[in-house]
């Protein structure tokens, strides 16, 4: 039996592996960034170490605000494998799963394209477009952002399988996905695409088998807004304002996807700016010409179905319903991840169309866009090139200038970090964040008493801050005022009963008054919650107890 057809049907998928592997390979040289790494994976303590009992957490209870205990469960596994090979959390091992996610999803993108098409040329050229473009860059080199990438990897296989008639399969990868990540909810809206736009299946036809589908976006929806703690939203975009917003948000994407220039992690593009900018004209003349593009091809309903996989992608995160992020922009290029099937979709149509020279054409294309890739990773090697570039393009981002204090602040540089907090303070006074980060370093640098008035400035204006809390309780320790500090840290215990991020500050004021028993008694509680935590053997120690 001839090797020739398998060999011949393997290479292109391996050539995509492999360009994934080039362009985004670097990035397992890269370190964690201050920027969500940290709280999610690096200081985790129930990822350090990961115990059945801290996996049993992820799937019980809400980490960070969101249930998505599928991605928790593969940051457990990789930090299982890394505290065997490395004995600690390994960043090069959380950004590899990165890579061989997203190099998952761009097979699986290949094959949805093979499906829709039967052409495996077109099917090629428009998954290498998807697996190198810059847009991506944010998703495969930001380790907290394997949430999006295990979502979408979901995702995609639920809607490979769909085309395959395995629809009940199917139903699980998305219950899964949206476990992954609740902005899966956008691929509800694309299967509907798929079946009435594509496949041309009646609307009540495929709400009728797609039901469960929408019934699992909408707990999801439920869900994320249950786990999510409330605070008084300090700019709520009027309704009628918000299909601007959207439509501002959308074009933005379009733009960036045919000129990925001047990327960054953080835009500051907030619905308030978008609605009182009178320079909307590049957003127009992007939809005008999409939908134009879209009318013209000779095969329109293809055409405008690759321009609706687009848009449904985005649905969640357009602005029509709010959303936390938006608050500082409405646009990031992690968002358009799973959009970007709908530009792949469209080069693919246009080699189906016009053959080998537009294969050509969107071949050069995406290695071009492998090469601005491969660039652009190097901003994201460490907390400073990430935040750096930031300012660059955003030099009013509070979240650059708050994410460079806190590495300063790691860096011991007490000073810079005041500089960066105060500058941020100077943009949003009313920053809650920001005014917990200058207390704590106003209290490193001995000025007590105006960082304490910061902290419980900070504090009440977010009661149920538990990083507030607990720099509070730092700063009042240090200033010698242990009753307040004890009075603070049990406040933050009862907040998060089941944390021992939350229990340990007041294990450690216990200590220092002297309070030995109790102290011991709180660590070995804390230490049955997360087995082998260093912090809290730490305090062990501190506390002479072996």
């Amino acid at each position: 039996m001839s090797l020739r057809p398998h060999l011949e049907r393997l290479a292109a998928p391996l050539v995509l592996v492999f360009a994934v592997v080039c362009v985004f390979g670097r990035s397992t040289s890269f370190d964690f960034v201050v920027w969500d790494d940290l709280r999610s994976v690096a200081s985790n303590p129930f990822l350090d170490p990961p115990t059945l009992r801290s996996l049993g957490h992820f799937w019980s209870h809400s980490s960070e605000n969101y249930y998505v205990p599928v991605t928790y469960s593969i940051w457990w596994g990789v930090a299982l494998v890394s505290r065997q090979v490395f004995g600690g959390l390994e960043p090069g091992l959380f950004h590899a799963a990165n890579v061989l996610l997203h190099a998952l999803t761009v097979l699986l993108v290949f094959r949805w394209l093979c499906l829709l098409l039967e052409n495996r040329s077109a099917a090629f050229a428009g998954a290498l477009l998807f697996a190198l473009h810059p847009l991506h860059v944010e998703s495969v080199c930001w380790i907290t952002e394997l949430r999006g990438l295990s979502s979408a990897a979901l995702g995609f296989g639920a809607l490979v399988l769909v085309l395959r008639g395995r629809r009940w399969s199917a139903l699980l990868l998305f219950a899964l996905a949206l476990l992954a990540k609740s902005s899966a909810v956008a691929f509800a809206a694309l299967v509907l695409v798929q079946e009435i736009g594509w496949q041309r299946r009646s609307l009540r036809e495929a709400l009728a088998l797609y039901l469960p589908w929408i019934v699992l976006a909408l707990c999801a929806v439920g869900i994320t807004r249950w786990t999510q703690i409330e605070v008084e939203a300090r700019w709520t975009t009027p309704l009628l304002e918000r299909p601007l917003v959207a439509c501002d948000a959308l074009g933005f994407y379009l733009r960036k996807v045919v000129w990925p220039a001047s990327l960054c992690a953080e835009y500051g593009r907030n619905p308030q700016l978008v609605a009182t900018s009178l320079a909307l004209w590049p957003t127009a003349l992007a939809l005008a010409l999409a939908l134009g593009s879209a009318f013209a091809f000779p095969e329109r309903r293809r055409a405008l179905c690759a321009l609706a996989f687009f848009a449904a992608a985005l649905l969640p995160v357009l602005g029509l319903v709010p959303f936390g992020y938006q608050e500082k922009s409405t646009v990031a290029d992690r968002y358009a991840y799973v959009a970007l099937c709908g530009a792949a979709l469209a080069a693919a149509l246009c080699v189906l169309r016009f053959g080998r020279p537009a294969l050509a054409a969107v071949l050069v294309l995406s290695l071009a866009g492998g090469a601005l890739s491969f660039a652009q990773s190097a901003h994201w090697r460490d907390t400073r090139a990430l935040f750096e570039r930031v300012l660059e393009i955003n030099p009013n981002s509070i979240t650059a200038h708050t994410n460079l204090g806190v590495f300063a602040l790691q860096s011991r540089d007490l000073e810079g970090a005041c500089e960066h907090f105060t500058r941020a303070l100077e943009l949003d006074p009313k920053e809650r964040a920001v005014l917990s980060n200058l207390g704590a370093v106003e209290c490193e640098l001995g000025r007590f008493e105006a960082g304490i008035a910061h902290l419980r400035e900070a504090l009440e204006r977010n009661p149920r801050s538990t990083f507030v809390r607990q720099n509070l309780v730092d700063a009042l320790s240090s200033a010698g005022q242990l009753e307040a500090a004890e009075a603070s840290a049990r406040e933050l215990a009862e907040l998060a009963p089941t944390s021992p991020a939350a229990l340990l500050p007041l294990a450690r004021v216990l200590r220092l008054r002297g309070e030995r028993t109790q102290a011991a008694e709180l660590l070995q509680r804390i230490l049955a919650l997360s087995p082998g935590w260093k912090p809290a053997l730490a305090e062990l120690e501190a506390l002479g107890v072996h």
